[in-house]
Formats: C-alpha cells, structure tokens, sequence
C-alpha cells in the first residue's frame, strides 16, 4: 500500500515538473526573441530565402494550376 502511495505521488510530481520545464522554455523562447513574437518559419515570411530565390512551394503550385484565389 505504501508503494502504491509513493509511486502515485512521484508521478504527480514528475508529471507537474515536466509541465512547469515546457512552459519555462516556451515562454524564454518567446521572451528571448528580439521582437518577442515567434521565429517566421514559412518559405514565405524569410527574407533570406526569398532573397536566394527560393519560393513557397505552395505559391508556386498555385501559379502553375491556374487555380490563384
């Protein structure tokens, strides 16, 4: 019975603890940004890709279907 009670309150323990660690790293990655917004990850949105001619494939599928909104 003792077991049963230590192991359950390990895993709550755990479980609280990884929880509080992911929300910690979520929000110093947010915070530590210089804007404080999250990192542009799209083809679309990056400068840097757009300035080595790299399109988003979803755009470029778009032009060759004829299909553009």
């Amino acid at each position: 019975m003792n077991f049963i009670k230590l192991f359950f309150i390990s895993g709550i323990i755990i479980s609280i603890s990884i929880f509080l660690l992911s929300i910690r790293i979520l929000f110093s990655k947010l915070i530590l940004n210089k804007k404080g917004r999250f990192p542009i990850t799209s083809i679309g949105g990056n400068k840097y890709l757009r300035a080595k001619g790299i399109k988003c494939p979803k755009h470029e599928e778009c032009k060759i279907s004829g299909r553009c909104k």
